[in-house]
């Protein structure tokens, strides 16, 4: 059993119904963290240099599976830490590297966010009973995550059977990911 814990507002009710281990995606390791929960790894997969702020409380005890394509400062955080560097597919120049270098190295789909990233990574390491908390994919009176945002963020409204949601490009995206990906985790075991 896991837990894939995005940061989504939903994190600050939700976080204590969290079973097994615990992959904590982007900012809901330093959130996990200041409420007393040391996740077995955490889980970065964007290039941008703001990820590096989503590391301010590493810990000995957690492993870190960290993106080859993230921004050098995350990996000066995570210094003397335990990181597993993985590579992201859909980034072309990481493929193009691996090629030309030929290195024969695997690329991890799953999806636009790191929520629906850790599904995959966790069913290849044997996961087969996956639970996903923070992955709200909409704002929470005003609040797009449980510590807040680090970018600005794209608002718009979508309707879903029916009920008006207020959500950004992203957050719609990952759902559209996932209602993608699910079938196809399910079929994998």
């Amino acid at each position: 059993t896991v837990s894939i814990v995005g940061a989504g507002p939903s994190l600050s009710r939700s976080y204590k119904d969290i079973v097994g281990d615990v992959i904590a995606c982007n900012s809901a390791h330093d959130f996990l963290i200041g409420v007393g929960i040391v996740p077995k790894y955490a889980l970065f997969w964007d290039a941008h240099p703001v990820i590096s702020k989503m590391a301010q409380k590493p810990h000995p005890g957690v492993t870190y599976l960290v993106a080859s394509r993230c921004h050098p400062n995350l990996f000066k955080a995570l210094a003397g830490h335990r990181v597993i560097v993985f590579h992201a597919l859909g980034g072309e120049p990481v493929e193009d590297l691996l090629v030309s270098t030929n290195r024969m190295e695997p690329l991890v789909a799953g999806g636009s966010s790191g929520v629906t990233r850790a599904t995959h990574i966790a069913g290849a390491m044997g996961y087969t009973d996956m639970h996903i908390y923070g992955a709200d994919s909409s704002y929470e009176d005003g609040a797009t995550h449980v510590g807040g945002s680090v970018v600005d963020q794209k608002q718009m409204r979508l309707r879903v059977c029916g009920k008006w949601f207020i959500t950004d490009p992203w957050m719609a995206l990952q759902v559209a990911d996932i209602k993608v990906l699910a079938p196809h985790l399910i079929k994998m075991g």
